[in-house]
């Protein structure tokens, strides 16, 4: 698939997670000179036209500049098999690390919200909103990732639903509907 060198630039170095669509490492960039993380598409998750989405995904999320949301690098092919470099956020997911007070939950919640709120003035919609994928740094900043997945509507209009890949099984009933996939969609 790839040496641990990923296109003569990030040396990957430790896996920090695995999902049906791939593998997220832990990794270093040698040419800026900084750890991120690389998420490596599973060989078989995408086809040609899957891939080219991913691509135009991962600009508009590239486009979004929010303290409360994961910054996206990069993204390319090293062996026809599909990248994203990403911020490297030390922590833990709020699936793994809930939060303890009120005080605490209120903070985070803010933080998710104020992050959507960002991207849909953006035209991006998160669509797999779900604890694994809010990412809480030790100094309790909260941040929203996986943005790379969502589709940008076109401009004043929402996009229509699709049972995807992306439908967290908690959110599965919002998918299957066939509703009209709106900012909404992201708020619970």
């Amino acid at each position: 698939m790839f040496s641990t060198l990923l296109n003569n630039r990030y040396r990957l170095q430790t896996e920090l997670g695995r999902g049906g669509m791939g593998v997220v490492y832990r990794a270093h960039d040698t040419l800026l000179e900084r750890d991120v993380a690389v998420k490596v598409l599973s060989d078989t998750a995408l086809g040609a036209e899957s891939r080219a989405r991913l691509l135009r995904e991962a600009q508009a999320a590239a486009r979004l500049n929010h303290s409360n949301i994961v910054s996206v690098y990069d993204a390319g092919q090293a062996g026809g098999v599909p990248f994203i470099v990403m911020e490297l956020v030390e922590g833990e997911s709020l699936r793994d690390r809930r939060p303890q007070t009120l005080e605490e939950t209120l903070s985070l919640a803010c933080q998710v919200c104020a992050a959507l709120e960002h991207a849909h003035a953006h035209s991006v919609i998160h669509r797999d909103l779900k604890p694994e994928n809010v990412l809480i740094a030790p100094d309790g900043c909260a941040k929203l990732g996986d943005l790379a997945w969502p589709t940008p509507p076109p401009r004043g209009s929402p996009t229509k639903g699709r049972l995807s890949a992306q439908c967290s099984t908690w959110r599965r009933s919002k998918c299957w509907n066939k509703r009209p996939t709106t900012v909404r969609t992201s708020m619970h």
